[in-house]
């Protein structure tokens, strides 16, 4: 079973996995946050990232809020794992240009 904190980001322009912030796996999904709708597309979401069935994605705290904890029932979570991307690295632009600021890399306009 492998338990993943994730971070909602409902009504997005594109849905995908945007990487890690921190400990938590940030989804994106272009459905709204009503009626299920979001939590809907997150669970679809990751059953197609992760190569199970969707009845095998489930989540077991925050319907009603953006942290959730999604359970994942795959024979091995290791591997399951290795199907995301590394911690670390992220495809969020506002983020990456943080990250450039801090390190001096880009300056700010």
């Amino acid at each position: 079973m492998l338990r993943l904190p994730v971070k909602v980001i409902p009504g997005a322009a594109r849905r995908g996995i945007a990487g890690w912030m921190g400990d938590r796996l940030k989804i994106r999904v272009t459905e709204p946050p009503e009626k299920g709708k979001a939590n809907a597309a997150v669970v679809e979401l990751l059953a197609e990232a992760l190569g199970v069935p969707r009845a095998r994605v489930r989540i077991v705290s925050g319907t009603a809020s953006p942290l959730k904890l999604v359970e994942v029932d795959v024979p091995d979570p290791r591997a399951a794992l290795d199907l995301l991307p590394p911690p670390g690295l992220t495809n969020d632009r506002r983020e990456v240009e943080s990250r450039l600021m801090k390190s001096g890399r880009r300056k700010r306009p």
